[in-house]
């Protein structure tokens, strides 16, 4: 027999943890992928998301999230599509649909300084043993902190901040 739940019964009947990965000045800057967070075991993430702390410089940043899994090795995009964030203002959210190779999209800034509504609007994905990073082909200046809410499915599973 197979249960199934949706993601508010999840949500009450589960640990589920969240964490940050505060952003530092070099991440954009050097124009290249930055680790964010390890994957131990087996998980199961219901949101991704990321929140500006310092504006972000012209250049044309488009970051993209991927993950580089263990077993099997390899790199596999978590958001394929990727969106200009240059020049975005402190307080806007970069949300990930949770779809693979959905859209990271951004949010602006809302009324009075106060960050706009952000929700997660795609399903749930299980995630492997492995490294997620923002791959940035492109150098900016900026900060972003990192989020990300998960519940463990294998014994001793997490994620932690790089």
């Amino acid at each position: 027999m197979t249960t199934q739940f949706t993601r508010e019964e999840l949500h009450q009947t589960k640990s589920f943890l969240t964490i940050r990965r505060p952003g530092l000045a070099a991440d954009l800057a050097g124009g290249a992928d930055y680790d964010i967070f390890t994957v131990t075991g087996v998980v199961l993430v219901t949101e991704l998301f990321g929140h500006v702390t310092t504006v972000i410089g012209a250049g044309a940043a488009v970051p993209f999230i991927e993950i580089t899994t263990v077993v099997p090795a390899a790199t596999v995009p978590l958001c394929a599509l990727v969106v200009d964030i240059s020049t975005d203002a402190v307080d806007t959210m970069y949300s990930w649909d949770g779809a693979l190779a959905g859209v990271l999209t951004a949010t602006p800034v809302g009324a009075k300084g106060m960050p706009a509504t952000n929700t997660w609007d795609g399903g749930m994905i299980v995630l492997t043993a492995g490294v997620i990073n923002v791959d940035n082909a492109v150098a900016s200046t900026g900060i972003i902190d990192w989020y990300i809410t998960y519940l463990a499915m294998s014994t001793g599973a997490a994620i932690t901040i790089l």
